[in-house]
C-alpha cells in the first residue's frame, strides 16, 4: 500500500505524461488507478485536435443603444462564416440571451485563431442605404480562451458585449486523495 500511495502521491503532485504512466504501469494495488486514466486521458486532449463548436451565450445591449430590431450578429473564425443570428431585438441595459446554433469546427486547445465579430441594423429606414454600422471587433485568440470570452462590439455611440461559450471541452479532473481499497 505505501508504494501504491507513494507513486500516486507522485502523479498528484507532478501530473504530468510519465508520473501519470509509471502510477498506471507500476502501481501494485492500483486503487487509484480510475482519477490517474481519466486524467491522463483529460492531458491529451489538450494536445489533441478536438471537435468542438463555437456558440454565442448572449448579448449585453449598452445603455446607449436603444430598442431596436432587426440587428445581426455576424461571427467569423478564421475568415469563415460560423454564426449569422438575424432579427435580434435590442434593448437598454438588458441581455438577450441566446439559444442559436452553434458553429462546429476541429482545432486543438492551444491553437490560435483570429475571431471577427460584427453587429449590423437592418431596420426598414436603413434598407434604404444599406445596413447600419453598429460595431466590429476582431481579436486573436486562443481556441481555450473562445470558452466565456466577452468581446466588447463598439463604435463611438455604441458599446455591446457578445458573450461566447465553447462546447466540446471537458473540465479539468480531479486527482483525489489516495484512498485504501
Amino acid at each position: 500500500a505505501a508504494h501504491d500511495r507513494q507513486l500516486y502521491d507522485a502523479a498528484r503532485d507532478y501530473r504530468s505524461p510519465s508520473a501519470l504512466s509509471n502510477y498506471l504501469d507500476q502501481a501494485p494495488l492500483g486503487v487509484m488507478k480510475k482519477p490517474v486514466e481519466n486524467y491522463q486521458k483529460w492531458l491529451n486532449t489538450k494536445t489533441s485536435e478536438l471537435a468542438l463548436t463555437l456558440t454565442v451565450t448572449h448579448i449585453s445591449w449598452g445603455r446607449e443603444t436603444g430598442d431596436d430590431d432587426g440587428i445581426e450578429l455576424i461571427v467569423r473564425l478564421n475568415d469563415k462564416a460560423a454564426i449569422t443570428i438575424p432579427g435580434l431585438e435590442s434593448q437598454s441595459n438588458t441581455t438577450s440571451r441566446l439559444n442559436a446554433e452553434g458553429y462546429p469546427f476541429k482545432a486543438k486547445l492551444e491553437e490560435a485563431m483570429t475571431l471577427d465579430v460584427s453587429l449590423q441594423e437592418h431596420g426598414w429606414f436603413h434598407g434604404w442605404f444599406g445596413p447600419h454600422d453598429w460595431g466590429k471587433q476582431t481579436r486573436k485568440v486562443l481556441v481555450k480562451e473562445l470558452n466565456g470570452l466577452r468581446l466588447s462590439i463598439r463604435t463611438d455611440e455604441l458599446n455591446n458585449i457578445v458573450t461566447f461559450g465553447l462546447k466540446g471541452i471537458q473540465d479539468q479532473p480531479e486527482l483525489p486523495n489516495w484512498k485504501e481499497g
